[in-house]
């Protein structure tokens, strides 16, 4: 289970299915995006977390570093960016 989290509180939760290509695909669970993002598909925004990537150089580096599908980027990057308070994780502790 992942959960998209702004700041620290969660804001909605997916999971990736294996389609019938054996492609990891993300299903929203529960929740849903902040309302700025309209009616973007999950998919759709998580690939925005990715951007550069048709940029030559930057497509090299996420490929070195193992960046090589969607899941693998946010697996690693946690889908961060510098232009909102939104990230992804697979792990999820109640602060006490």
């Amino acid at each position: 289970m992942y959960y998209i989290m702004n700041k620290d509180r969660i804001i909605a939760e997916f999971d990736y299915i294996t389609n019938e290509l054996g492609t990891a695909v993300p299903k929203l669970v529960s929740g849903s995006l902040p309302e700025i993002y309209g009616y973007t598909k999950l998919k759709s925004w998580l690939e925005t977390r990715r951007n550069g990537k048709r940029r030559t150089d930057i497509a090299r580096l996420l490929r070195n570093l193992g960046m090589t599908d969607i899941k693998s980027f946010i697996d690693i990057s946690l889908g961060l960016t510098l232009t909102d308070t939104l990230w992804v994780t697979n792990k999820y502790c109640q602060k006490r």
